[in-house]
């Protein structure tokens, strides 16, 4: 297998695949520690996306990746590898799909475990992730239910994750009220107006560990949006888009 990207890497090592990994490529930021051993004995390239030439070269059988890495001026076009008789797995939340759900995610886990005959294992990891949300939800099913953003910050804009998105699942899968359910660009004024009890700022480290700081204080040092709750309860976090993939 040739695996590129955060959470195709990941999986593979979840369901103990190490092994059958000739390349991988694409990490955002470190693997979890649990399968950093695991992972210390996998091919790792240095391009990001590596080309179509350098995966002709590892002679993969299959190639788990991401809907928009699949074209021609990175790994190729999925018809090329299928038809050279190499087998392709695009992760469902990666675009395949028009809704990103926890649903989706589990699928791929689920598909995984069978094309590699580890079904037991996927079974393990989907009851683990099905247990810890129901736990989530039921604590707070009592309880009013918080507001919350997920932003990240764009070419200027602030972009906010909808409830078509995975983050947005996420957060409503676990309790939580997600607030501009349809997604898309808001102004400062915007965010002031919807004042959430919390905010969750996406980032992308590429390895950089300052990221994560600096994603917080784009909001918590920005004095235009010092009247928000979150900020005022500093409920402002970060999280890694490898991360919530």
């Amino acid at each position: 297998v040739v695996a590129i990207y955060q959470n195709s890497i990941e999986t593979l090592l979840a369901l103990g695949l190490e092994d059958k990994i000739v390349a991988a490529a694409g990490l955002d930021h470190d693997v979890k520690d649990e399968y950093k051993d695991a992972f210390s004995k996998v091919n790792y390239l240095e391009d990001f996306t590596p080309s179509k030439e350098t995966i002709i070269m590892e002679k993969p059988d299959f190639i788990l990746s991401w809907y928009s890495i699949f074209d021609d001026k990175r790994l190729g076009d999925i018809y090329y590898w299928n038809e050279n008789g190499v087998n392709t797995y695009m992760s469902l939340n990666s675009g395949v799909v028009s809704e990103r759900t926890i649903e989706n995610e589990i699928n791929d886990i689920l598909n995984l475990g069978k094309i590699f005959n580890v079904e037991d294992k996927a079974n393990q990891i989907v009851n683990e992730i099905d247990t810890k949300t129901n736990e989530v939800e039921n604590s707070v099913k009592d309880q009013e239910k918080q507001t919350t953003l997920i932003i990240e910050y764009m070419d200027g804009q602030i972009y906010t994750y909808g409830a078509k998105t995975l983050g947005g699942d996420m957060v409503q899968k676990l309790g939580a009220e997600l607030l501009n359910q349809n997604g898309g660009s808001i102004s400062e004024e915007d965010l002031i107006k919807l004042n959430p009890d919390s905010i969750f700022v996406v980032y992308m480290d590429r390895n950089d560990e300052d990221m994560s700081k600096e994603a917080i204080n784009t909001v918590m040092n920005n004095k235009a949006l010092s009247s928000l709750n979150a900020i005022k309860n500093e409920r402002v976090n970060s999280i890694a888009l490898g991360e919530m993939y």
